[in-house]
């Protein structure tokens, strides 16, 4: 067990809570780090203060502390939480295109390397459309300057999978859409009585539940299938596409085979 977060009624009662999982740690010889311990009195919605917990700091109005990677005090610090993972994937995308990888690998390292660290708190934390298209034109600068993408190319194809003649970066909003939506299709799914109370709160609140619906929804192909529409639309970006479309005989996904060999 490596996290373990504890609720009590008052201050009395988490004193208790303290003794009884410090003593069950030293029943089963597990070490039980109080100095990594933290905890916070709340009082009608207020944070107040409390001697009755023993040998475990108090948090300030100032302080935080990370539960499971995401920065919480009396509730989760969103804006404080987020300013690490958008560094930390920035970063990851600079040092990834220094290697030079050729552009199926780059695609690769960028989407098992980089996007991870934004994926974790997709679901959780609150992101804005306009923060993660900030986030998404921040990158698209990077890739020019690391000549893997060119200023006047598509920004659709950018983000298209590969296996349809798209370059197969994954992009922060598209990516937040998917694991949003994967995320409420599973508590949809569920029927146990703790998914139901997330899902009426989610509801309530129009949080995660509102990716259910048609104009927040997005999977991998449908995603793929909104690029790949607006990308034909355009006269010259599409027009290449549009004109094959109407040729016979036109193995598309042979066509598109190419892109997906790492030395070309």
């Amino acid at each position: 067990m490596d996290h373990l977060k504890a609720y009590a009624k008052n201050a009395t009662e988490m004193e208790r809570s303290r003794a009884l999982i410090k003593g069950f740690s030293n029943d089963i010889k597990m070490e039980f780090g109080l100095e990594k311990c933290a905890v916070v009195h709340m009082k009608a919605g207020k944070i107040v203060q409390s001697t009755e917990v023993r040998d475990i700091p108090t948090l300030t109005e100032e302080e935080s502390y990370k539960y499971l990677g995401i920065l919480e005090h009396d509730k989760i610090l969103h804006e404080k939480a987020k300013t690490k993972p958008k560094k930390e994937y920035t970063k990851r995308v600079r040092e990834i295109l220094k290697t030079e990888f050729n552009a199926k690998n780059t695609v690769q390292a960028i989407r098992t390397y980089a996007m991870p660290i934004m994926r974790y708190g997709f679901g959780i934390l609150k992101w804005s459309k306009t923060e993660l298209r900030r986030i998404d034109t921040k990158v698209r600068k990077m890739l020019t300057k690391g000549k893997f993408h060119r200023p006047k190319s598509n920004i659709h194809r950018l983000y298209m999978s590969r296996e349809k003649g798209g370059r197969g970066i994954i992009g922060a909003e598209d990516c937040h859409r998917q694991e949003c939506t994967a995320i409420a299709k599973y508590l949809q799914s569920r029927t146990d009585e703790l998914s139901a109370i997330i899902r009426e709160c989610e509801s309530n609140k129009k949080g995660l539940m509102e990716h259910l619906k048609p104009k927040k929804a997005g999977t991998t192909e449908s995603i793929d299938e909104e690029h790949k529409s607006k990308w034909l639309k355009m006269k010259l970006h599409g027009n290449y596409f549009n004109n094959i479309a109407d040729l016979p005989n036109v193995d598309m996904e042979k066509s598109n085979k190419w892109l997906n060999i790492p030395a070309l």
